[in-house]
């Protein structure tokens, strides 16, 4: 099923990038920044313990790009860091956990203009 999702995701990649060199559209720079709060689920082979720890803050800091696909969708990628863990107390032990992680998320944007702001949403991995 994972081997199916990379396969999929690879070919809209193709497909959009072939859209964005018929075009000749102009891609945009992207600075990204937010904070996050991000809990930790254990499992093993008997259950599954989603009250393992308390959540972190966390943050993603990057950049990307945006490439318009037609006026309606973009095709939008990057490279961010992101700072994730769980912190949990118990019998006066107290564990910490913040790994980092480098994502790249790959996502279609979807703009509506409405007078002079717009409407817009993303969906992707």
């Amino acid at each position: 099923m994972k081997n199916l999702k990379t396969v999929i995701i690879l070919i809209v990649v193709l497909l959009c990038t072939q859209a964005v060199v018929a075009q000749m559209a102009k891609p945009t720079f992207i600075i990204k920044g937010a904070i996050s709060s991000a809990s930790f689920i254990w499992e093993d082979d008997y259950d599954t313990y989603a009250d393992a720890g308390d959540s972190r803050m966390g943050y993603k800091i990057g950049m990307g790009m945006e490439f318009p696909i037609n006026e309606i969708i973009n095709f939008e990628t990057g490279l961010l860091l992101a700072r994730k863990g769980m912190k949990q107390k118990e019998d006066g032990l107290e564990l910490t956990f913040s790994p980092l992680y480098l994502e790249v998320p790959l996502n279609l944007k979807f703009t509506r203009p409405l007078n002079n702001m717009s409407l817009y949403g993303t969906v992707g991995a």
